[in-house]
């Protein structure tokens, strides 16, 4: 009797793991989440879309919005966009407005997401040519022509936003820094943003600037110091300061520096930058535990 009562559980627990097991996996039964992390970029070749998404692809259509009232069967298929990959849209004509959909999809159970519908005028960045970067007097002196297209600019000096100008001559105060970089972005009358012009100049009214930035820490004996890289240095040079005493200790080609020391007081340092064989003057830093 024994027997037949381990037999017949044995038996009831075998059917019910083969069944569970091989119960079908429904198509509906998987549920892809709403498409979200969708971007878009408008250029001069297209509109360029990102799925940024690492699991699912991205299923895209597009109907035109000159087609009237859009429905459903107004969408044709442009695009399966694999997760982490960027689709070009070269079909497109400045000044045409385009619905695109956005689904995710599942290629194992042929399943859909959600639909995600965008509306996207595109648009011919517009572009600048015409641009004088002057140094007058110690400033920094930016005139642009503006062609018809262009509405307004920003002007942007190592990535601070200056001013927006209609192309009138503008003069600023340059930063504290040797190199400096211009960014002119022109904008067309509906406000959409063209091809950014970009330029790096040396500033002539700083003849030799020391290091910048300076952060020292320290921890125990190991003492780092660094500071803002510069392209128009050649070199560093480290100073130990000792019995009042400057002597030389490092020179390097990077903005880093290591020290080790057994010495439990305050630590001080000098460091100057070379350019064209010219030494900056010297910064003064402590390194203390």
């Amino acid at each position: 009797m024994k027997i037949f009562n381990i037999s017949i559980l044995i038996f009831i627990i075998f059917v019910t793991g083969c069944g569970i097991k091989s119960d079908p996996i429904a198509k509906n039964s998987l549920e892809l989440p709403y498409p979200t992390d969708i971007n878009y970029h408008i250029d001069s070749d297209g509109i360029k879309i990102y799925n940024n998404n690492q699991d699912y692809t991205l299923f895209v259509e597009r109907a035109d919005e000159d087609t009237g009232f859009i429905t459903l069967d107004k969408f044709h298929r442009l695009a399966l966009i694999n997760p982490k990959q960027v689709f070009l849209d070269e079909t497109v004509i400045s000044g045409k407005v385009y619905k695109y959909r956005f689904r995710y999809y599942y290629n194992k159970l042929h399943t859909y997401s959600p639909a995600l519908v965008k509306t996207i005028k595109y648009y011919q960045p517009i572009k600048l040519d015409n641009i004088q970067i002057l140094q007058e007097k110690g400033k920094i002196c930016i005139n642009t022509k503006l062609n018809e297209a262009t509405s307004y600019i920003d002007i942007l000096i190592n990535g601070e936003k200056q001013n927006s100008t209609t192309g009138i001559k503008q003069c600023f105060e340059p930063p504290l820094t040797s190199l400096i970089t211009i960014t002119v972005i022109p904008y067309d009358s509906n406000k959409h943003p063209g091809i950014a012009y970009k330029k790096d100049i040396t500033n002539q009214s700083i003849k030799n600037l020391p290091p910048q930035n300076i952060i020292v820490r320290r921890k125990d004996n190991n003492i780092v110091i660094s500071w803002d890289d510069d392209k128009t240095v050649s070199e560093y040079v480290i100073y130990l300061k000792d019995n009042n005493k400057l002597k030389t200790i490092a020179n390097t080609t990077v903005a880093l520096f290591r020290y080790k020391t057994n010495k439990a007081e305050c630590i001080d340092f000098s460091i100057s930058a070379i350019r064209k064989n010219k030494e900056s003057k010297k910064i003064n830093i402590s390194a203390c535990p």
